[in-house]
Order: C-alpha cells, then structure tokens, then sequence
C-alpha cells in the first residue's frame, strides 16, 4: 500500500483513474470558466465601442450645419441602432469604413459578440463559414480542451482567448487613432444623407 494511504481506509473497489477523471473534469470546467470570462469581455468591448460611436456620431450631427430641419424635428427618422446604420452614417459623408485597416478586426468583433450573445444565429454562422480560429479548440500541447458546444456556458463552439481579445482591442483603438483619421482628411464632402429603412410589418 502507498505510504500515503497509511491509516486511513482505503476500499478495496478504488481505481486511482477515477480521482484522475474527476481532476481532468475540474481542469476542463475551469478552463471553460475561463474561456467564458475571456468571451464575455470580448463582448463588453464591442458594445461598448458601438455605444461610443453612436455616442460621438450623434453629438457630431447635432453641429453639422449641413443637416436640414427635419432632422432636428423628427431625430427618430435617423436615430443610431447597429452597425449597419454605423457603416450607412460614415457612407453619407463618403468615408468607407469597410475599407479602412481596422474593419476587418471589427466587423470579426461583432460577430463574435453577437454570437455570445444571441448563439447559434447569422452571426455565428457567418464566423463557421469564414473559418475564423476562435472556432479552433485549444493546442493540446499547451492547454486542455474546453467543453464547447450547446451545452456550454457560451452555447456554441468559440473558443476565446487572450490573444482574441487583445487583437479586438487593438482594432478598437485603431479606430479613435487621431493621426490616422488626420491623415486621410478630417473633413469629409457631405452626400445623400443616410435615412434608416423602416420595418416592414409582417402579415399575420
């Protein structure tokens, strides 16, 4: 007998390998504890970008003197909800943001947040199309695999990382970087402006 279990009982039924699976599955679910934490911070920092955004937008229209009265009579017709009405504002004064260096990073961080958020939906299944790697589960020569899937705390297969996060935070500052907006003009030519769509009502 190990001189580890003397004095102590030790059953006659004991299989050292069942210690050893309950200890992997402790490893695993704090691992996906982890993963979880690292995700939600992934989708706090879009969300919060989104709402600076909309933020700083809205104060820069209300001191554009360009914009007619009806805007400011009926500010609801252009009101800011998602990206789309993000990426549509920017087009209305000619500046492409699907073309700038740092899209790529977060357009990659909405879809990311929104599959945290919502799960297995548009987002999510753009992800599985485009292949990204926060699809990929951990390496097995550095960390344990987490528990992925519907059963998850996320409810989809992502598997977040810090250096996921830390690529959507550089992408996230690239886009309030001064000099770099300096440097491609500060002042952009006014076009049509940009008039959220409504919804069409569905039939019931």
């Amino acid at each position: 007998m190990d001189h580890r279990n003397q004095g102590r009982y030790v059953s006659e039924y004991y299989d050292p390998s069942d210690e050893y699976d309950e200890i992997i599955c402790q490893c695993l679910q704090a691992a996906e504890v982890n993963g979880y934490m690292i995700g939600v911070s992934i989708s706090g920092l879009y969300h919060l970008w989104e709402k600076q955004v909309m933020d700083h937008l809205r104060n820069e229209i209300n001191k554009d003197w360009l914009l007619h009265e009806e805007y400011k009579l009926m500010p609801d017709k252009y009101y800011l909800r998602n990206w789309t009405d993000i990426l549509n504002l920017f087009k209305s004064y000619s500046t492409d943001l699907t073309k700038m260096p740092f899209y790529e990073g977060l357009d990659e961080l909405r879809l990311i947040a929104n599959s945290i958020k919502h799960g297995n939906g548009d987002s999510y299944r753009t992800l599985c199309q485009r292949g990204h790697g926060i699809l990929k589960p951990y390496g097995t020569e550095s960390d344990l695999p987490l528990n992925s899937g519907s059963h998850s705390l996320i409810r989809v297969e992502l598997y977040p990382r810090k250096e996921h996060f830390t690529k959507f935070k550089e992408a996230a500052l690239a886009f309030w970087d001064f000099d770099f907006w300096h440097s491609i003009g500060e002042h952009r030519p006014f076009s049509k402006w940009y008039i959220r769509p409504k919804k069409v009502k569905k039939k019931s």
